[in-house]
């Protein structure tokens, strides 16, 4: 039993790190909350379930990077993809900065097709036009989670030494 919840802690420490290392995190606390050890083992139930759920009202964000696809905008609708709108990687995109409440941005159509958002930054001579977002109508998700990889890979390696050990540890504590 103890074996089980030390290897599902491996698991979840194991998940967390590698979603920090494939994932631009703008928020550390909730990638750290989304891999929970929902159900610890017990004595009469030698189970132990390592989930990934998004914390708060948002739908589960990490489970399309699990298998992979494509992602379609809805109908009517493209997907905003942020080009230079965010200063650094780990910005996080407030409310004001999404492409509806924009202000001084236009959609402009390239020579190739591409329709972007542009929007004014400054007035007078110092005006400068930037590229918001880039619209597209589908994207590509990479499968780059690899959960049940990893829980597989941590389970192999860590399940036997945490079993040893509290069987010792069980034996010398023997009446």
């Amino acid at each position: 039993m103890r074996s089980l919840n030390a290897t599902a802690l491996n698991i979840q420490s194991g998940q967390r790190a590698n979603n920090l290392k494939k994932f631009t995190i703008r928020r550390r606390s909730f990638a750290d909350r989304s891999v929970k050890v929902v159900k610890f083992a017990k004595k009469t139930d030698l189970e132990a379930h390592i989930q990934i759920i998004s914390p708060g009202p948002s739908p589960d964000i990490f489970s399309k990077f699990e298998e992979g696809g494509i992602k379609r905008a809805r109908q009517s609708s493209r997907i905003a993809i942020p080009q230079e709108i965010l200063k650094s990687r780990t910005r996080v995109l407030t409310p004001s900065k999404r492409p509806r409440r924009l202000k001084r941005a236009f959609i402009i159509t390239t020579r190739r097709g591409q329709d972007l958002i542009l929007q004014r930054k400054f007035r007078g001579r110092r005006s400068q036009t930037i590229v918001a977002f880039s619209l597209e109508d589908s994207v590509r998700i990479k499968p780059i989670l690899g959960f049940f990889r990893l829980s597989a890979g941590v389970y192999n390696s860590k399940f036997n030494g945490h079993f040893v050990r509290e069987f010792t540890k069980a034996i010398k504590n023997a009446r």
